[in-house]
Order: C-alpha cells, then structure tokens, then sequence
C-alpha cells in the first residue's frame, strides 16, 4: 500500500481601483481628495492548505489592502502624501488528526449553515 500524498491548494484574488480628479472639475463632497490627487486602493487574498496525508492539516488566510493617495505633476512635486496598509490574518490553524480523535489548534472560520434569504448568523455573530 502507497503512503498517503502530501496536497498543497493555493487559491486568491486581487483587485485594483484608481479614481483621478482632473484640476478643472468639480470634486464630489463625499471624496475628500484635493482636485489634484489621484487615489489607488487594492487588495488581496490568499488561502493554503497543506495536507500530509491523513494525518496533519495546515490552513493560513489573510488579507492585504492598502491605499496610496497621489499628487499629479506639479503639484506638490508629484510626491505620495498618503500611504496606507492593512493586513489581516484571518485562519491559521493546525489539525492532528487520528484514528480514534482529532485535535484542531488555531483561528477557524467555519460556516454555520445556509439560508435562502438572509444570512442571520453574519449579522449577529460576523466573526466568530
């Protein structure tokens, strides 16, 4: 009989949003960004699993979003007045698993259970 494989899954996204406010338009009260600015926001996630045979799990998440505001050329010498980063760890966790009883160790998310309409448990209880 063959020993068990190791499996690695990788998975994630990344988005990237840029807004631009040319000097001679009007700037929307709700941006509060000079006319002169442009803003770049992106963000991303990853999630791995290791699993070595039946034996051990390894899971790990998270999330990065960062933000740069930026001012055109001629204005304040195009240089960054506003650079941010958010990282987040969202799972890291370890499971021992055996034949008899397992042994989980770590952040989790579970999933609670499906509703058709409303989601009750992501209001109430957003992270658990």
């Amino acid at each position: 009989m063959d020993p068990p494989a190791e499996r690695i899954r990788l998975r994630g996204w990344a988005s990237l949003r840029q807004r631009a406010f040319p000097s001679d338009a009007a700037v929307p009260p709700y941006a509060s960004l000079p006319a002169e600015a442009e803003s770049f926001e992106a963000r991303s996630f990853v999630e791995a699993r290791y699993a070595s045979g039946e034996a051990l799990e390894i899971t790990i998440s998270g999330e990065l979003a960062g933000e740069a505001l930026v001012w055109r050329k001629g204005a304040y010498e195009q240089r960054p007045s506003r650079i941010s980063f958010d990282p987040a760890l969202r799972e890291l966790s370890f499971a021992f698993l055996g034949k008899a009883s397992e042994l989980r160790v770590g952040q989790q998310r579970l999933a609670w259970g499906v509703l058709d309409v409303v989601k009750v448990n992501d209001v109430a209880n957003a992270r658990d």
